[in-house]
């Protein structure tokens, strides 16, 4: 079945070649002396022969592209094998620093799936970001976040909390404390 086209390009091809070289006249002789007479001149009867040969080549190339194509070509693409990379997805991470005046640098540890990621933030600094890749494809993925204040009297005050996030190339998450008592979040932004 595979044969099919190629073939029948070989016959179409053999058909006008004929038509083009023979004519009425020479196809209804007895004999089947071939001549060159009647009323197709030799334009068209050129014209026939070319198309004749355009077929021809189609259909040579069609049987060469079918004996030489990969086994398999038909059939859904396998998985990838552990040589081919799997797609880059950037996640963007976001904290700001709060707008409490006793607080002088927060520093976030936040962990999605098996990455880890530490931002700080400051007086100095008071907005940072970073990103993650992972070498998956897009999903749902667990998260946690601790956020860690250090206060001017030399104190420190912790937070922490987890989740789930959709994970996917491009996205931004920002922390937060949000709750009674807080818990350190991750929220999509815009």
């Amino acid at each position: 079945m595979e044969y099919a086209a190629p073939t029948a390009g070989l016959i179409i091809a053999a058909v006008l070649f004929l038509i083009g070289i023979l004519t009425v006249n020479d196809l209804a002789a007895r004999d089947f002396k071939i001549t060159i007479s009647g009323k197709v001149g030799p334009f068209q009867r050129g014209v026939l022969v070319a198309i004749a040969v355009l077929f021809f080549v189609a259909s040579v190339a069609g049987f060469y592209w079918l004996a030489n194509k990969p086994s398999g070509s038909g059939n859904p693409p396998s998985p990838p094998n552990q040589s081919e990379p799997a797609q880059k997805i950037t996640l963007k991470l976001v904290t700001e620093m709060p707008d409490d005046e006793n607080v002088v640098q927060q520093t976030d540890e936040i962990t999605v799936g098996t990455a880890h990621l530490t931002l700080t933030v400051n007086r100095d600094n008071p907005a940072v970001s970073n990103v993650l890749q992972f070498d998956d494809m897009p999903q749902d993925s667990e998260y946690s976040v601790e956020i860690t204040y250090a206060k001017q009297d030399g104190s420190t005050e912790k937070f922490s909390g987890n989740g789930t996030i959709y994970v996917a190339d491009g996205l931004t998450y920002q922390v937060f404390l949000r709750g009674d008592p807080p818990q350190a979040v991750l929220e999509r932004s815009v």
